[in-house]
């Protein structure tokens, strides 16, 4: 990532966004590219939304990885999806064999979600309830950087709307 995290010590920076000057012990963050300097307090609401320095425009990379998150968030979304749409046991071993071929094809920006277990609707309902705990280990961990979560925020919402969109072409074909 182009950006450097730090708390200033006997130095002295002027921040553009608030237009005051960093004083000892305050978060800063510096653009590596332009070096240019920012409370983080300042700079994480313009970079949830922006790559780039707030004073020159130099482009900065921001790099969000796949995380397991995003797998765990696909494969609960795949769960909850078959349960809703198929609730009983008629219509889901109707479907069993194409919701198996959609699944193991399924892909979100080369994201596979986790092996899902279609034995039975209670083996499915289990496995819900496993990748939903898994979820709630995963977002004990909060991100310093409040771009960064604002941005993943942004992530899992298009993974939401992205998936869905999926599931609801396969509910037309099949």
């Amino acid at each position: 990532m182009d950006i450097d995290t730090f708390d200033l010590f006997g130095e002295e920076i002027y921040c553009s966004v608030c237009l005051e000057n960093i004083i000892e012990g305050e978060r800063t963050l510096f653009i590596k590219k332009c070096q240019h300097g920012f409370h983080q307090k300042c700079l994480d609401p313009w970079l949830g939304n922006n790559e780039s320095c707030p004073n020159c425009r130099s482009v900065i990379h921001i790099e969000m990885p796949i995380s397991e998150m995003d797998r765990v968030l696909i494969s609960w979304m795949l769960c909850d999806w078959i349960l809703q749409t198929y609730p009983n046991k008629l219509s889901f071993y109707a479907k069993k064999n194409a919701l198996r071929t959609f699944i193991q094809g399924f892909r979100w920006n080369n994201v596979r979600p986790y092996p899902i277990d279609l034995a039975s609707l209670s083996s499915l309902r289990r496995m819900k309830a496993q990748l939903k705990e898994k979820q709630r280990e995963l977002t004990v961990e909060p991100n310093p950087l409040q771009f960064l979560t604002i941005r993943r925020n942004v992530r899992l919402r298009e993974i939401s709307e992205q998936v869905a969109a999926q599931l609801q072409q396969f509910s037309q074909l099949h």
